[in-house]
């Protein structure tokens, strides 16, 4: 069986400065302390229309996708989403299912773990479906500790939910280390209302690596550490490089061989305002909107993205078990607000955080794939 994961991770345990007002949405905070600063990209829209849409699956052929976001449109616009192909891997977007049997036949007999939040769990869904289309999956059920697992052609897929990777912070022994410097009361509140974590990663993730011993890690965090979650942008970027620090010493710990991507965050795709002040992503095409996209997301994801980057950096050259690269979605994500889920039912506004399935989500994977296979031929991969 073969065994691939993705995570997702952010931390931190202490108080920051908080801004004058506890507001998500501080109208004064996203102008003075956001500048509109648009992330580097070497290529630009590498986005190409086919004359025939790349379709891997159907969502009717995919009975894993019973979480489609909700959308008004879902199936419409992941449909004309798929009339582009990311340049980059068009050869491999065609012939997909060579690469599939490619993967199939080198890593028979291993696992693929997926752990993180709900975008983590589309692309977990994503590779299943694709499996599926192709060789069919068998679904086993396990308890909430050791996640969701599918077989498919004797490879095991696996992921665990989980948006932070670490372990909260218990407000009340941390509030009684710091009696003499707040009052205990006013400590719990804000503890409380900024979600602190520490630098401990959780105990159910290191359960669950440790069950399934996955042979390819893809690790991904950032979307929950926000303003929204952690009260201002400062104290959840703080939060977010503990999580990485502390997700990063952990896996030069880990005993066994395994290949670890960590999939750099894609940005919300949001023009005029977010998720809670009701943005929308209306475009019909790549890159019509990305000029005016929320600029406290752009900075962001910018910020956490290159924090990453220079972090696995500091990794190269180290003799670990585990062998750490970078995927990278932001960049042939940024331009596709058009394959966004869209207008939704359940709430008066949009879903510009989730992709449509099947649609740029799928892309992610057969990439994901395609620098797999690339590391068999360079014989960098776990050998048994």
């Amino acid at each position: 069986m073969i065994t691939i994961a993705v995570v997702s991770v952010g931390a931190i345990a202490g108080f920051s400065r908080l801004h004058d007002s506890f507001s998500k949405y501080n109208p004064k905070f996203i102008k003075e302390r956001v500048r509109h600063v648009p992330p580097n990209r070497t290529r630009g829209n590498q986005w190409l229309k086919q004359a025939e849409a790349w379709n891997p699956y159907l969502m009717e052929d995919c009975p894993m996708l019973s979480k489609p976001w909700t959308a008004e449109n879902f199936k419409e616009r992941g449909q004309k989403a798929l009339e582009y192909l990311w340049a980059p891997i068009e050869w491999e977007l065609r012939n997909w299912e060579s690469l599939l049997d490619t993967i199939a036949a080198m890593w028979i007999n291993k696992t693929i773990a997926f752990i993180g939040d709900s975008n983590t769990e589309a692309q977990f869904t994503s590779l299943v479906c694709l499996f599926h289309v192709k060789y069919g999956t068998y679904s086993k059920l396990v308890n909430d500790n050791d996640g969701t697992q599918y077989d498919s052609n004797g490879i095991s897929m696996v992921f665990l939910r989980t948006d932070r990777i670490v372990e909260k912070t218990s407000c009340k022994s941390y509030c009684e280390g710091h009696s003499k410097i707040v009052k205990e009361r006013l400590c719990l509140s804000k503890c409380k209302q900024t979600h602190l974590v520490t630098n401990r990663v959780s105990s159910n993730v290191i359960s669950f690596m440790n069950r399934h011993k996955p042979d390819v890690l893809t690790i991904n965090t950032g979307a929950h550490y926000s303003r929204g979650k952690h009260g201002t942008e400062d104290l959840a970027f703080q939060l977010f490089k503990m999580a990485v620090d502390s997700t990063i010493e952990w896996l030069a710990k880990i005993e066994w061989n395994i290949v670890v991507f960590w999939r750099l965050s894609h940005i919300n795709l949001y023009s005029n305002g977010d998720w809670n002040t009701f943005g929308n992503c209306t475009a019909d095409k790549p890159g019509t909107n990305i000029n005016i996209l929320h600029p406290v997301l752009h900075k962001r994801v910018s910020e956490q993205n290159d924090y990453v980057n220079t972090k696995i950096q500091t990794l190269q050259g180290k003799e670990y078990k585990a062998l750490v690269s970078v995927l990278d979605v932001y960049t042939l994500s940024y331009d596709r607000p058009d394959a966004m889920c869209g207008k939704m039912k359940s709430r008066n506004g949009w879903d510009c955080t989730h992709f449509c399935a099947p649609g740029v989500t799928d892309v992610w994977n057969i990439l994901l794939l395609s620098l797999l296979r690339k590391k068999m031929k360079e014989k960098e991969y776990p050998q048994s």
